[in-house]
């Protein structure tokens, strides 16, 4: 049984506020983009200490972070400067989760702003009682070993303070295009699938007839910190519409062809359409997507009626075996053919061990086959017995 600290239901009679809120460079690029694809479905916020990489939409509502802190010049990949600066704003910070039901954190962990604002906001909305989801990349490895250890310690505070976090590799996603991409098609595609990921999340939140998805059953999927995050999205209208939106989801990068479904425990169904939107359709879906995921997987359904003559299928889940950022513990490997340039203490030197000259011992010891032999004695001394020792025997 999953217990969840807060009350998630909604106020009656009213449709949930659902915000966006994208923080840093990477966070107002995203809200930007969003603004103008989600319609005004949800409500737009970009928050920044770098005063030039404001959103061009009017649709998004901008607010700068700690401008006395920063002066407007960003934080330069400095975490603690931009907590200082989320200190100094944290008025504004509040004013900007009041009121949602829902909020959408988005952001580029590994610098200075998102990486220390995003968990500042987290804890931030608890207060409210709102439901928050945060939707993050996590640097390139060529980006440096100092932007993945801040990205892993951002990582870890947002878990704490999140209800869910959507965590995209940016290497996975690279990885997964076509190795000739240029770079402006690789970086399109990865915003493509971002965008597609907050809108997904921002449409089941929102709910709708005539099956909407608890937010009980989100949480359930996307809550778990284990596992990678697997997503896939499509659209499609004509004939056999629903065949080809299911068949263009599982295509998606990031579930490997639907091959990721089958390491997935929970799964999140969501299907769109228009109001003709007929019952067989949606059971082809289904079926396709079942006859992917592994017999143990858990499937959640939400079916909700849109504008328009496409039907949309969004498949959400988490399988294992992912890799995570680099701990502050941790030591990358170093690739084949790459110097190892990390700084690292001198190895110890081996202790070499002095041999000890032990004392001879100077008491008679055994004459082996003459030991029944009688002493030679002249006096009182046995001439047998070194010089030397009976000289230091008489002192």
């Amino acid at each position: 049984m999953i217990l969840y600290p807060r009350n998630l239901a909604l106020r009656d009679g009213q449709a949930p506020v659902v915000r966006l809120i994208g923080v840093g460079n990477a966070g107002s690029h995203i809200a930007d983009h969003a603004a103008r694809s989600l319609g005004g479905l949800v409500d737009v916020v970009a928050i920044d200490s770098d005063r030039s990489s404001k959103p061009s939409s009017p649709g998004v509502q901008c607010i700068d972070l700690g401008p006395l802190t920063t002066h407007g010049i960003g934080a330069g990949g400095d975490p603690e400067l931009a907590l200082e600066a989320a200190r100094e704003s944290r008025g504004d910070l509040q004013k900007c989760v009041a009121g949602a039901d829902v909020l959408i954190l988005c952001g580029g962990l590994g610098g200075g702003t998102a990486s220390a604002t995003l968990p500042f906001l987290a804890e931030l909305a608890r207060s409210p009682g709102a439901m928050v989801a945060a939707v993050v990349t996590t640097p390139f490895s060529f980006e440096g070993r100092r932007r993945a250890l801040q990205a892993g310690e951002s990582l870890k505070a947002l878990e704490k303070h999140a209800d869910a976090v959507v965590h995209f590799e940016n290497d996975r996603m690279a990885d997964l295009q076509k190795p000739l991409n240029n770079v402006r098609e690789t970086f399109s595609e990865c915003d493509r699938i971002l965008l597609q990921a907050v809108g997904a999340i921002a449409n089941l939140a929102r709910g709708g007839a005539p099956l909407p998805v608890s937010r009980n059953d989100l949480l359930a999927v996307l809550r778990s910190s284990s596992g990678g995050f697997v997503f896939g999205a499509h659209r499609a209208e004509g004939d056999d519409r629903a065949v080809h939106a299911v068949a263009g989801a599982l295509a998606s990068p990031l579930l490997d062809q639907g091959r990721l479904l089958r390491e997935a425990a929970k799964i999140l169904v969501h299907i769109s359409g228009p109001g003709n939107l007929r019952f067989d359709e949606v059971a082809t879906v289904m079926q396709a997507v079942s006859a992917k995921a592994a017999d143990s997987s858990l499937l959640h359904i939400a079916v909700d009626i849109s504008q328009g003559h496409e039907v949309g299928v969004t498949l959400i889940g988490r399988c294992g075996g992912q890799a995570r950022p680099a701990q502050a513990t941790e030591t990358p490997a170093a690739k084949p053919g790459t110097a190892d340039l990390t700084l690292t203490a001198e190895p110890p030197k081996p202790v070499v061990k002095k041999a000890k000259q032990e004392d001879l011992p100077l008491d008679p010891v055994s004459k082996g086959p003459f030991d029944r032999s009688q002493p030679t004695l002249f006096g009182k001394e046995d001439l047998d017995v070194p010089t030397f020792v009976r000289l230091k025997a008489r002192k």
